[in-house]
């Protein structure tokens, strides 16, 4: 399982010196453009205020005052006096401020599972997202070759018919697998094409913005237990 994690990532990993947009970048850019995210994240940052200034109410508030004054006339020693002040006040009863706090309290949960309902929705959209197109762009590499093989295969085969050393059957297959590795071909640049507008769309870019290279998190570390019993 470990060999084939390792391969899957030396697959898509992009080459040297090309632009790479890593999994973590591109959810801080979508959670930063998406207007959905943006008022959750404003709702959420109020509710969490409007439940500070509850609680407020339920601890003692505290003052201090400080003055200094000098006194003095003419034919007498000036004189220095200081005086300082402090108090604290603290609510006995209010049945107010409980309400206020726990009614404060449950807008904030609310907030907070409405908020992380959506970033986990959004997070999900973007793994999809991120993995359908490094599958895409394998896939069509993968059809690339085989378009670049059927189109040798071809060349082979006509040159051989002309010699008179195949038959005209064998022509018309090699030239129907070269369409329909044509067809193929067409048709994974397109599913590539929607993907890559799609991920667009979630980072707030042009549809028609160029996508870099894609960088996935790294597959997390096996539990000991499994990598003992696997050595």
């Amino acid at each position: 399982m470990l060999k084939l994690l390792l391969f899957i990532t030396l697959l898509t990993s992009p080459a040297a010196g090309e632009e790479i947009l890593t999994f973590e970048a591109a959810r801080r850019d979508m959670l930063a453009s998406n207007p959905q995210a943006r008022t959750s994240a404003e709702n959420l940052a109020a509710a969490r205020e409007r439940l500070t200034s509850a609680r407020a109410g339920l601890y003692p508030y505290f003052s201090a005052s400080a003055s200094y004054a000098r006194s003095g006339s003419q034919g007498l020693a000036p004189g220095d006096s200081y005086s300082y002040g402090f108090s604290g006040t603290q609510p006995l009863f209010s049945p107010s401020v409980p309400a206020a706090v726990r009614s404060a309290g449950a807008a904030h949960r609310s907030a907070k599972a409405s908020y992380d309902g959506l970033v986990s929705r959004l997070g999900y959209d973007l793994k999809a997202s991120f993995a359908g197109i490094l599958n895409a762009r394998e896939a069509l590499k993968l059809s690339e070759a085989t378009l670049k093989r059927r189109e040798e295969n071809l060349e082979l085969i006509r040159l051989k018919y002309e010699a008179g050393r195949e038959n005209k059957a064998a022509l018309l297959e090699t030239e129907a697998a070269l369409k329909t590795a044509r067809w193929r071909h067409e048709r994974y640049k397109k599913e590539l094409f929607l993907l890559e507008r799609g991920l667009n769309r979630l980072l707030g870019r042009s549809p028609r913005a160029e996508v870099p290279g894609l960088s996935l998190p790294d597959a997390p570390e096996p539990p000991a237990e499994l990598s003992a019993f696997e050595a």
